[in-house]
């Protein structure tokens, strides 16, 4: 049975995750790239800074739960652009393995600078102990729409 008090923190809720799920950067960081491209960017290059040289399309279309049609619609721009190279995985052919280029590892590196730059101002905005509770809070919410998915 819905309360008064809950039926009023559903609403909160419903219009705060609104609020969060439309948070992206000012615009894109990199002139001439979606935002979801530098994004991309940016996990690929999170990928590949523990000296790895390659990540397979289909892994990076796993961790993001996409497509990877999708996948490939965002990594088109990235190599046109000069940002990353694709071939063919020469141990296995059906895989298409990414690589960063020079200008796409610095980029990458920049982008990720930049976002820790904003959360660390984050944390140091809410203190240590609650950005502790947000991020239990934040993996509690994750952990329920997980094992409860919005279907329309």
């Amino acid at each position: 049975m819905m309360t008064i008090a809950t039926d009023e923190l559903t609403q909160e809720l419903f219009q705060i995750l609104g609020q969060v799920t439309r948070l992206k950067w000012e615009g894109s960081p990199i002139h001439g790239l979606k935002q979801s491209e530098c994004e991309l960017l940016g996990i690929i290059y999170i990928n590949l800074r523990n000296g790895s040289k390659s990540i397979a399309a289909s892994d990076l279309s796993n961790q993001l739960n996409i497509t990877p049609a999708a996948i490939t619609h965002i990594l088109n721009p990235l190599e046109k652009a000069g940002f990353i190279t694709r071939q063919k995985d020469p141990t296995d052919r059906r895989f298409v393995m990414i690589r960063l280029t020079e200008r796409g590892a610095k980029v990458g590196k920049s982008l990720l600078q930049d976002a820790h730059e904003v959360l660390d101002g984050l944390v140091q905005h809410l203190g240590e102990d609650n950005s502790r509770k947000l991020l239990v809070l934040i993996t509690e919410l994750l952990n329920y729409f997980s094992e409860n998915p919005y279907e329309q």
